[in-house]
């Protein structure tokens, strides 16, 4: 995979003020890529007041921004998290000890091209009325998975071979 960058929390423009944490890939491999394997940690570093907030996760192989209101994101539920504190004062907690593990989790039906961007992209969403729960992301893991021949190609290729196959006379 090609170079990626990791973009800071920021708000978006179009969207509410909503926070993000992304991640742009590169396909420099000369395969379409059609699913990977995604793990990380949640951190949580500050507690703000209301409910625990959510953390949800989408991909896109469309936008051209973290924030890119053109352009859908895939929602993959399995890779969202809640902020483990909800109880306390608000302040600072211990993200090294308030956290939670989520993966690996495989996504698949992605068409990713050569010479196309992925974008991983978590979306903190604002509260309006509530302090802010600090959350933050570590210890990412990705794999992208080169695509298995497909069997319907070896078992027609075994169709042929006997198909040209002749009895021999006796």
């Amino acid at each position: 995979l090609g170079a990626s960058t990791l973009a800071p929390d920021a708000p978006g423009s179009a969207d509410g003020g909503n926070l993000y944490i992304a991640l742009r890939l590169y396909n420099d491999t000369g395969l379409t890529l059609n699913r990977f394997t995604l793990s990380f940690t949640g951190e949580q570093w500050h507690t703000g007041t209301g409910s625990p907030e959510t953390m949800t996760f989408g991909w896109s192989t469309t936008a051209s921004s973290v924030s890119d209101p053109s352009s859908s994101f895939n929602a993959v539920s399995a890779l969202g998290w809640t902020a483990p504190v909800s109880t306390g004062a608000e302040g600072a907690v211990d993200g090294n000890v308030n956290h939670v593990f989520v993966g690996p989790v495989t996504v698949t039906g992605l068409n990713w091209a050569p010479g196309a961007d992925l974008w991983l992209r978590w979306t903190d969403l604002q509260l309006p009325g509530f302090r802010d729960d600090g959350m933050g992301l570590d210890d990412l893991s990705f794999i992208a998975q080169v695509p298995e021949p497909s069997s319907f190609v070896l078992l027609g290729l075994g169709i042929t071979g006997l198909l040209l196959r002749r009895p021999r006379k006796c």
